[in-house]
């Protein structure tokens, strides 16, 4: 039976580290905007804070 291919270790940490730079990218564009509500900010800056770790600690722990 074939099986589906699998990301090399390579590409996946190289796509983890694109994900990490958009968050990131988000995370700024975020923190300098003046236009959204306390509340809203304050969630989403959490939650792509919580994803960028993630993204991080994959990463780490993919590339030793």
């Amino acid at each position: 039976t074939p099986t589906a291919p699998s990301l090399s270790q390579g590409s996946e940490t190289s796509n983890l580290n694109f994900i990490k730079d958009k968050l990131q990218g988000l995370l700024s564009m975020i923190e300098s905007s003046d236009e959204n509500s306390l509340d809203f900010k304050t969630k989403v800056l959490s939650e792509v804070k919580g994803l960028s770790e993630d993204v991080n600690n994959m990463v780490v722990s993919t590339s030793s």
